[in-house]
């Protein structure tokens, strides 16, 4: 099996669904549904369970699903391995990121280009993906990352990871149920940006539902706040939240019979990919392989206590 099939598993695998792993992926649904079938005839063993709405893994596709992440994960480490070795680069690179995954990302990639590229020096803008995409076109970024990126011809896309959607609220709140339907989201006001309010109804829009919209704020710290006092919902990605859940401070949901995702992509100028460039780009790969390999943005955070599956401190201020 080569590289580009072990890929498209652990896609389809990650969204639950051929036919969104499909539009991700940006090839038609039959021909992936075609490579699915051949990787199963390959492993010699059914690897999906085919469901009404998308797929689920069988016990041996989970066993597979492992094994595919670790040689992801140990070919990109022997990448960046040879690029290291091949030159020290030097030099100011502007990375763009989305507020919904910089608290988890930022901290663990500055500490490995602090370990393994010192001469690089970084400037983080966070913004919403929209923003950020526009500023790689007009130059004021050479790197981004972006949630369900547009394509252009100037601008190389490579996809990191699909991540689940989830609903999070305070604890204390009494009409916090253990996991959604699409109906009971549909009928919750939430909190939400406008970019994933765009993202969500996008995605329910099919099923003939909207969000109902209490308030719309273009602030994750700020919707964050909003939760800790008490009150309110909001749906985010799986990881944005997270430590607050571990720590007990905030409640995370589980959506029961719809599949919610966005795709995080690698982002950059196909002219402008100088080595300083290629290291900040490597070494964010590197890392949200990392983390997508740890579970980060495919499993729903519960309360831990003391315990941490990831290294993650920071300081809220």
């Amino acid at each position: 099996m080569d590289l580009k099939s072990i890929r498209y598993f652990v896609h389809v695998a990650d969204v639950g669904s051929i036919t969104i792993a499909a539009k991700n992926l940006c090839i038609v649904q039959p021909a992936l549904s075609r490579w699915i079938k051949r990787i199963e005839e390959e492993a010699g063993t059914r690897l999906f369970e085919r469901l009404p709405r998308g797929v689920q893994l069988t016990p041996a596709g989970h066993i597979y699903l492992e094994h595919c992440r670790r040689i992801i994960r140990e070919l990109a480490l022997a990448k960046e391995a040879l690029d290291t070795a091949e030159a020290i680069p030097g030099g100011h690179v502007n990375l763009g990121v989305p507020g919904t995954c910089a608290q988890t990302l930022v901290p663990r990639l500055v500490e490995k280009l602090s370990m393994n590229f010192p001469n690089v020096t970084l400037r983080v803008v966070e913004g919403p993906s929209g923003v950020l995409h526009d500023g790689l076109l007009s130059g004021h970024l050479q790197a981004a990352i972006l949630n369900n990126p547009p394509t252009h011809g100037s601008v190389h896309i490579t996809p990191l990871i699909s991540e689940l959607l989830a609903v999070f609220t305070s604890p204390r709140s009494r009409r916090a149920p253990r996991s959604y339907t699409l109906n009971e989201i549909a009928a919750t006001p939430i909190i939400v940006t406008a970019g994933f309010r765009a993202m969500v109804d996008d995605q329910i829009r099919t099923h003939g539902k909207r969000l109902t919209v209490q308030y719309e704020v273009d602030s994750v710290e700020a919707i964050r706040r909003i939760l800790l006092r008490g009150s309110g919902f909001t749906i985010l990605p799986v990881s944005t939240l997270r430590d607050d859940v571990e720590d007990g401070l905030l409640s995370a949901s589980p959506i029961a019979d719809i599949s919610m995702h966005r795709m995080l992509a690698l982002a950059y100028l196909r002219d402008d990919l100088a080595p300083s460039v290629r290291a900040v780009v490597d070494a964010a790969h590197s890392e949200m392989t990392d983390l997508a390999a740890q579970g980060v943005f495919s499993s729903i955070p519960s309360f831990s206590g003391n315990s941490r599956s990831w290294p993650r401190k920071r300081n809220r201020g």
